[in-house]
């Protein structure tokens, strides 16, 4: 009888150099795929159910970094509605041509 194995994930990462080296050695030396050092460690060392799992995951990762690009000052309350009294004129006579066609 074969042995099932079970459903996979591709998952892609960009690792620092360092660490790619790392997995690259410790795969070659133990003779064994990238992917299953990578699924092990994930089995042994990632806990996302408990409080103290994520705590000691959390340590170990940088922020995500968030960017905006704003550009010029928001618009003022005249502007705003100088805006939504064209959009709702045009959506109007849109109407209003479409009724009378």
């Amino acid at each position: 009888m074969s042995k099932k194995t079970p459903p996979e994930a591709a998952l892609y990462v960009r690792l620092p150099a360092t660490a790619v080296d790392k997995l690259d050695r410790a795969a070659e030396a133990l003779g064994v795929h990238k992917k299953d050092l990578v699924a092990g460690l994930v089995s042994k060392y990632v806990d996302p159910d408990t409080r103290q799992g994520l705590s000691a995951l959390g340590s170990l990762s940088q922020p995500r970094r968030v960017t905006f690009d704003l550009t010029g000052l928001p618009p003022t309350e005249q502007e705003i509605a100088a805006f939504v009294f064209m959009f709702v004129a045009h959506r109007y006579k849109v109407r209003n041509y479409t009724q009378d066609a």
